[in-house]
């Protein structure tokens, strides 16, 4: 015999614990986009192969868990890797990078494809 007020009730809980965590989540990947607007980056790439981003085209080791910048060879203000020292501000690092490239950790970051037009971010892809 199933429970079928219990199971809608569990599932309408887990849907606002889904609901709290994407607007947590919507907010820290702008917060991200816009560390990244600052530092001359207008492409980024978390977690997906694109057209769009260069540098995730022929990237060996998969484009999960880590974030792409374009236009290719972008350098920060801190002399690094402009995609580098946005993740280090941020606290997301997840281990290492490569030119264009770095490893992140966090759940916060909304996976897709983002462009800068003017002065807003939007999901493209």
């Amino acid at each position: 015999m199933r429970n079928y007020t219990y199971e809608i009730k569990n599932i309408e809980d887990k849907l606002k614990e889904i609901k709290i965590s994407l607007k947590s989540a919507e907010k820290f990947t702008q917060e991200f986009l816009n560390e990244c607007g600052k530092e001359g980056i207008t492409g980024v790439s978390v977690g997906v192969k694109s057209d769009r981003i260069e540098a995730t085209k022929d990237f060996s080791f998969g484009c999960n868990n880590s974030v792409f910048q374009s236009p290719s060879g972008t350098i920060g203000k801190d002399g690094w890797v402009a995609i580098w020292g946005v993740v280090e501000r941020m606290g997301i690092s997840g281990g290492c990078g490569n030119s264009d490239q770095h490893q992140v950790s966090n759940d916060n970051l909304i996976q897709g494809v983002y462009e800068l037009k003017g002065k807003n971010w939007r999901k493209v892809e």
